[in-house]
């Protein structure tokens, strides 16, 4: 009977790679990837993302979040949006750097890719309506009257 539970014991030691169970587990990181503006883009180790994105990470490993080079989008008509930085939903990290490397900690929940939104100007100048004006020289409501 001795013989049986030192066998299973060693089974068990070989099977958990020679160490307690205790020891086999690694705890994990829930982390959600969001963007102040919905709909602008980023990219959690290479792979890039235009919405949300939750991850569960072994504790201590690193990833790379990026806003792409550029990303100063019009997602909503007469808007545009730069940019500004990267901060954490318990506002422990804040940087203005496109590129950061995270390690995954089970008490940073997520991160905000922070986006500043500002009105579009309209660029269309009076020189420029007046050249699109519909009347034009020549046309019926500008020909000049014969003299008299």
């Amino acid at each position: 009977m001795n013989q049986m539970k030192t066998l299973l014991r060693l089974s068990a030691a070989v099977v958990l790679g020679g160490l307690p169970l205790a020891a086999q587990t690694t705890s994990s990181s829930l982390t959600t990837i969001t963007t102040s503006v919905p709909g602008m883009t980023f990219s959690v180790d290479g792979t890039v993302y235009r919405t949300s994105a939750a991850f569960v990470w072994p504790t201590g490993s690193k990833h790379i979040l990026d806003i792409p080079a550029g990303d100063d989008l019009v997602v909503n008509p007469g808007t545009k949006s730069v940019f500004t930085g990267w901060t954490t939903t318990s506002g422990t990290f804040s940087t203005s750097s496109q590129t950061v490397t995270i390690t995954a900690d089970p008490s940073i929940t997520g991160y905000i890719a922070q986006f500043a939104t500002s009105s579009r100007s309209n660029s269309v100048t009076a020189a420029s309506r007046r050249r699109r004006s519909p009347l034009r020289a020549g046309s019926p409501a500008i020909r000049r009257r014969p003299r008299a």
